[in-house]
C-alpha cells in the first residue's frame, strides 16, 4: 500500500480462491479483455489477493470478505471506496471502474 499511498492511487484488491470456478470465469473472461486490463493498469495499484493464504485470509478478514470472487478498491490510505462481488460481465465492470474513476477524479 505504500506505493498507492506515494502515488496518490486507489487501490484494487482481487479476492480469490483457487478452487473459486466464478474467480477463474472472471480472469478468462474479464480481466484479460484489453479495456478492463488498461483502466486497471493506469487508473489503480492491483493487487491479487489469494484468500485462503497466511496474508490472504488475514487482508480479507480485516475487509469482511466472505465471498469470492470479491473486489474492494481502497482509498491509498486503506479505507474503502467500493465493493463488488460475484461474476460481473466486462461491460458492467467496466462502468464501475469508470464510476470510480470520475468520482475519485483520477
Amino acid at each position: 500500500m505504500a506505493d498507492a499511498v506515494l502515488k496518490d492511487r486507489v487501490v484494487f484488491l482481487d479476492f480469490y480462491t483457487i478452487w473459486c470456478g466464478p474467480c477463474k470465469w472472471m480472469d478468462d473472461n474479464v480481466f484479460n479483455q484489453s479495456e478492463v486490463a488498461s483502466k486497471l493498469n493506469q487508473h489503480f495499484i492491483n493487487y491479487k489477493v489469494n484468500a485462503e493464504d497466511f496474508e490472504g485470509v488475514n487482508t480479507a478478514l480485516k475487509y469482511n470478505v466472505a465471498a469470492y470472487p470479491t473486489y474492494i478498491f481502497l482509498t491509498p490510505e486503506g479505507d474503502i471506496i467500493h465493493r463488488l462481488e460475484g461474476m460481473i460481465p466486462a461491460e458492467s465492470f467496466t462502468q464501475a471502474i469508470d464510476e470510480i474513476i470520475s468520482n475519485k477524479k483520477l
